[in-house]
Order: C-alpha cells, then structure tokens, then sequence
C-alpha cells in the first residue's frame, strides 16, 4: 500500500486547512500511539522488574536478619547453660566449704571443752597444792 498517495489524495481533495490539520493529527496518533504503548509497557516491565529485584533483596535482608537472631539465640542459650552450670558448679562448692566449716567449728568446740575441762582440773589441782601448801606452812609454825 502506497501510504503517500493515499494522503496526497486526502489533501487535494480537501478544501480546508483544519480538516487536514485533523487527519495529520489522525494519522500521527495512529503512528504513536503503538509506539507510546510499547514503550509504556516496556517502562511497566522496567518497573516490575524494578520492584521483584527490591522484593528480593528485601528477603534477603530479612532472611540475613533471621538468621543473625538464630545465631544469637543459640549462642544466648549456651551461654545460659555454662552459667546454669557454673552456678550449680559454685553452689556446690559453697555446700562443701560450708561442711568443712561446720566440721572445723564441731572440731573446734570439742577441742574448746577439752581446754575447759583441763583449765578446770588445773585449778582444782592449783587448789589443791595451795591447800598443801598452806598446811605445810602451818605445820612449819607450830
């Protein structure tokens, strides 16, 4: 088809400026509008892949974000099992100082008796010999 002839066609046969201004408009949209449409579907395909990439990288940081609280968890609960350990461990420890110093004070006690008990039999003795002593020294007088 002979594009040309048929608007030199047109043109002859039409008396008025703005009736060909018309069909020149006419024609130009039919030319770009299916340009404009490509091009604006193209600008979509742009967009949405645009945004699929942002969607992705979006999952990627909040799937790095998951699994730095996963990390931080696990590493949270070992370190509340070495401190339940460590302080089950120091519990421990505590009871036993404080059986060997329930031991030492026993021992010390008995051991405390026993000096009573001979301070007591010391001053008995003490006494004993004073009253000895005493006699003797009456015994010498008389």
């Amino acid at each position: 088809m002979d594009y040309y002839g048929i608007y030199e066609a047109i043109v002859n046969n039409t008396d008025s400026i703005l009736i060909i201004f018309f069909i020149v408009l006419v024609i130009a949209a039919a030319i770009l509008i299916p340009i404009l449409s490509k091009a604006s579907k193209a600008r979509l395909q742009l967009e949405k892949e645009r945004h699929e990439k942002q969607q992705e990288h979006e999952t990627q940081r909040q799937q790095q974000f998951l699994d730095v609280v996963k990390e931080n968890s696990a590493v949270m609960s070992g370190v509340k099992t070495l401190l339940k350990g460590m302080t089950e461990v120091q519990n421990s420890g505590f009871v036993r100082i404080h059986e060997r110093l329930d031991i030492q004070g026993k021992d010390l006690s008995s051991v405390n008796t026993k000096v009573d008990a001979m301070l007591e039999g010391q001053k008995e003795i003490t006494s004993k010999v004073n009253q000895i002593w005493m006699n003797t020294e009456k015994n010498k007088k008389e």
